[in-house]
């Protein structure tokens, strides 16, 4: 699992962004975002710096927390 905090997530139409954004590159992943919190948690197959450049094009800017290796 890869976690981000993410500033700027304010509506559900952010959400709906980040969910999009990683979708196209891993439809399997599983996204969650606290836009409370202002984080986002991700399991998928990709790369941590594959999901922030994802969510960076879609015109957030990441900051990677936490990284669990998944088996």
């Amino acid at each position: 699992m890869y976690e981000f905090n993410v500033e700027g997530m304010g509506c559900a139409s952010c959400v709906g962004k980040i969910q999009r954004a990683i979708d196209q590159l891993d439809p399997d992943a599983q996204v969650n975002v606290d836009r409370a919190q202002g984080r986002v948690s991700i399991v998928s197959e990709l790369t941590q710096a594959q999901l922030a450049e994802a969510l960076t094009a879609a015109g957030f800017a990441p900051r990677p927390t936490l990284s669990v290796a998944h088996s």
